[in-house]
């Protein structure tokens, strides 16, 4: 006799039908069977490929309804809000993101601030002002479109922060009018008057102001403020490093819109007489998420430039080499089975008397067998903010192929994947522990397998994709390309190349 499957059995032996269920963001039997009774289809679960393709084209045209409506009704009261938003005692009641991230935005700026009455009333007057010359940038779109909605990422939410530094203003706000109809050009314009003494600033340097109150973006205001000043940064205390007047030439005439800190260690390579291909290497590299050590990694710096036959391809190689032997703890089972933390493999490792063939060689052998020789400590992190993917083809003959791609957190799951892939991936613990760096592995999964494809390397602050590589370090395939690029615009996230 028959017995009657349970819905876990029913989807454990229907990979078509969990799929189903996952693009209709659907939990369970349960709910799917409540979803086709609410919108007009029937209960039953065994359906024709046919039907559930009438099910995914009612959900999409109901979604999208659904969010035109809700646009709708977030934009009928106007700008008034915002100049509300402006009192000290204002409370957060506001649906539309925009609003809300500029309500959290002028209470973060002003927290633990003996001077927020004044601050506030000030940021209330210069959105009044902004109104009244019917600016384009107030209403909270991204500034940089590649980073999202990542908090700070507006010229409404940068607007408490300028009038924090209101001391640094060297121009009276009414005394500025908008010349173009563009938010940013408009925005652009705003802060030459208030901050800029002497022609422009580069434009990568307007990033200070959209990193929300992230570490990063409050260590590099100063050096806004110092350049627009039109003081030489050599002069400024509060760099992470010591820069010379060549380097502050350099790195004011950074390429290719960069962030901030590639820009730093473009303009440090290029002032210590390195070529234009090893500070692009460099500016690829872990170094620009990490300024530890900054006088052993200036040496290294001057070993590269001084060994200029050094293909500038492997520089990066060289530098997580280094990296591990030097500063990387090793870890050894104690006797109650716990792992500790003792000292780097090299804590002495120094560049002198070193040739570029023989380092070449440790770096190629250290490469090949890295996730062999690693004991880590169970290290783990949060997730980094960036949302994964998952994306399901279906071929012509119906098959169904699920690409996913997901972030690695942990150790552990570094140099699995590291094992797997044949690579060092396994070396960016720290980075990733620090939130420097985040991971995520490429995967392919169809009704015979499930294969890695990609390891993918991310700057969270950046938003920026900065590198990939497959097994063995292998090229992308156009395949893995075009799932990359439809993740980059899916997450809003910036492509290196």
């Amino acid at each position: 006799m028959a017995t009657k499957q349970t819905d876990e059995e029913i989807l454990q032996s229907d990979p078509n039908l969990r799929i189903h269920l996952r693009i209709l963001q659907l939990g369970s039997l349960k709910e799917y069977r409540r979803w086709c009774a609410e919108n007009g289809f029937t209960r039953r679960i065994g359906k024709s490929r046919k039907l559930r393709l009438r099910e995914r084209r009612h959900f999409r045209k109901k979604f999208a309804i659904d969010v035109m409506f809700a646009k709708r009704r977030e934009s009928r009261r106007g700008d008034r809000p915002l100049l509300e938003i402006c009192r000290s005692d204002a409370l957060n009641y506001y649906c539309r993101p925009a609003l809300s991230a500029f309500y959290h935005a002028s209470r973060q700026a002003y927290r633990d601030d003996a001077s927020s009455e004044s601050n506030f009333r000030v940021l209330r007057s210069l959105i009044s002002y902004l109104l009244r010359r019917k600016v384009r940038f107030l209403d909270g779109s991204p500034y940089y479109p590649q980073y999202g909605q990542r908090a700070g990422n507006s010229a409404l939410e940068a607007l408490p922060l300028i009038v924090a530094y209101r001391h640094r203003w060297i121009r009276p706000v009414e005394s500025w009018e908008p010349t173009s109809h563009s938010p940013r050009r408009q925005f652009k314009s705003l802060m030459q008057h208030l901050f800029v003494r002497y022609g422009k600033l580069p434009a990568f340097l307007d990033k200070v102001w959209f990193g929300g109150f992230a570490d990063r973006a409050e260590l590099f205001r100063p050096i806004y403020l110092h350049a627009a000043a039109g003081l030489n940064l050599a002069s400024c205390e509060l760099m992470p490093f010591p820069y010379t007047k060549k380097m502050a030439h350099h790195f004011l005439a950074a390429p290719q819109n960069p962030s901030i800190e590639q820009a730093l260690r473009w303009g440090e390579v290029k002032g210590m007489g390195g070529d234009d291909k090893l500070a692009h290497a460099v500016m690829n590299s872990r170094l620009t998420v990490d300024f530890r050590h900054h006088k052993f990694w200036n040496i290294v710096l001057q070993w590269l430039i001084r060994y200029r036959e050094i293909d500038r391809g492997q520089v990066s190689s060289i530098i997580d080499y280094i990296q591990f032997q030097r500063f990387v703890p090793r870890f050894a089972m104690t006797g109650d089975e716990r792992q500790e933390a003792i000292a780097a493999r090299e804590p002495n490792f120094t560049m002198r008397g070193r040739t570029p063939q023989t380092l070449l060689r440790q770096v190629k052998r250290w490469h090949s067998n890295v996730h062999e020789t690693f004991l880590f400590g169970t290290l783990e992190w949060p997730p980094c903010g960036i949302a994964g993917m998952e994306l399901l083809e279906e071929s012509r003959n119906g098959e169904i192929t699920a690409w996913t791609i997901h972030e690695l957190l942990s150790s552990k799951a570094l140099v699995q994947e590291g094992a797997a892939m044949n690579h060092c991936v396994a070396t960016y613990a720290d980075l990733c522990q620090q939130g420097e760096s985040s991971i995520w592995s490429l995967q392919r999964e169809t009704s015979q397998d499930k294969t890695r494809m990609l390891t993918i390397e991310v700057r969270p602050y950046q938003r920026r994709i900065c590198d990939y590589s497959g097994k063995f370090n292998r090229e992308a395939t156009s395949d893995e390309l075009r799932i990359l690029r439809h993740w980059a615009n899916q997450a809003k996230l910036q492509l290196s190349w």
